[in-house]
């Protein structure tokens, strides 16, 4: 008997050897990703909708620290040191393609809440997007317009603005209602939505500022958005048909069972950086309070943390329910929220078959992203 035990306990001991060095295998596999090439002979980070809007915060983190940083405009290319992406489902393809390097620590899980930041420790939510409604006021009743499901009213016929089907921010809100109200729930809404549209068969997809202006214009009455456009429009000399079209709008946020859809701007460190100390002292500095109370007011997005309050600008929205949910759950639903979308008639920007070139042009020709988009069957 106790020979079986010692073999036993020797067994389970070589077990667990074994799969501690399998982890640190994979593990150092991660760190050891090349990335992408990182631009400049000093740190850089990138942000995706105008390097002018980080670039207040990036001047406080050289003031204290001395550090000198260059600003991209880069939409998730992952070429420089500090990545910031823009959607989760972006996020999880950076992961799975090598174009992040570990980077957990105790500090930074504690500051940031575990549902917005990666299980495996490759990135940090930095700033969340909050995705409602904007309506105009003068021709719509705000009492119809209580949840999600109200967007699907025969009342809105012709009225809704879309955004197309192919948009990382709808896909991910998508996967997060098949979650959430699972397929069948999911489908009549897109349904009822598509139907109403405001071009008949011929919709007319346009991004989220132009579907403001449309808004602001008379074409349409309302639509749903993340709201940090109407800050850009309204702040920031974003190019825009309608400088104005942002006051013209109201924001409503629903307290049904779905709420306000959040998700992050991602921060990772780009393996191939040769600046490793400066990029974790940008990512420990982009999550203090004062990266993040700076952030919020710059971006008009809203602070991961939930001990910093919003901008100013945000808070005159008011507060709203947020759509409970850990990201790192969503993975196995961008699938059928796609499927479900295709298939209920809420298109892609084209009614053609989805080339492979075409996407890559719309990704500013990095590689596809297969989380997001799929090559038809």
């Amino acid at each position: 008997m106790h020979s079986y035990m010692s073999y036993l306990l020797w067994a389970i001991a070589l077990i667990a050897v074994l799969v501690i060095v399998a982890l640190l295998f994979n593990r150092e596999s991660i760190i050891r990703a090349q990335g992408q090439p990182p631009i400049g002979d000093r740190l850089s980070v990138n942000w995706y909708h105008g390097a002018e809007n980080l670039q207040p915060v990036i001047d406080v983190f050289t003031e204290q620290t001395g550090i000198s940083v260059e600003v991209i405009d880069s939409y998730d290319l992952y070429n420089s040191d500090v990545v910031l992406i823009s959607d989760f489902g972006t996020l999880l393809h950076a992961k799975r393609n090598g174009y992040l390097s570990y980077l957990r620590n105790a500090v930074r899980d504690r500051v940031v809440p575990a549902e917005y930041r990666d299980r495996d420790g490759m990135w940090y939510g930095v700033v969340l997007r909050a995705r409602g409604v904007v309506y105009a006021p003068d021709r719509v009743n705000g009492q119809h317009l209580q949840g999600w499901e109200d967007l699907a009213h025969e009342r809105w016929r012709g009225r809704l603005a879309l955004r197309q089907s192919d948009n990382v921010y709808n896909r991910s809100m998508v996967a997060m209602m098949v979650k959430t109200w699972g397929p069948e729930r999911t489908s009549r809404w897109i349904r009822g939505i598509v139907d109403n549209a405001t071009d008949g068969i011929d919709h007319r997809y346009l991004g989220d500022t132009s579907n403001v202006v449309r808004i602001a214009e008379g074409e349409a009455d309302l639509a749903f958005v993340n709201t940090y456009y109407l800050g850009y429009m309204l702040h920031a000399g974003f190019k825009s048909e309608s400088p104005d079209a942002g006051r013209k709008v109201q924001v409503r946020w629903f307290n049904d069972d779905f709420g306000t859809p959040m998700n992050v701007t991602g921060v990772g460190i780009n393996p191939g950086t040769e600046f490793r100390w400066e990029a974790e002292k940008l990512v420990d500095f982009l999550l203090s309070e004062q990266g993040q109370r700076l952030l919020s007011e710059h971006t008009y997005k809203y602070p991961v943390r939930s001990d910093v309050e919003p901008s100013s600008w945000l808070q005159q929205f008011g507060e709203f329910p947020r759509h409970e949910i850990d990201l790192n759950d969503l993975e196995p639903y961008y699938g059928q929220a796609i499927r479900l979308m295709e298939a209920n008639g809420w298109r892609r920007i084209s009614d053609d078959k989805w080339p492979v070139a075409e996407a890559q042009s719309r990704q500013r020709k990095r590689p596809v992203n297969p989380v997001l988009y799929p090559e038809p069957k």
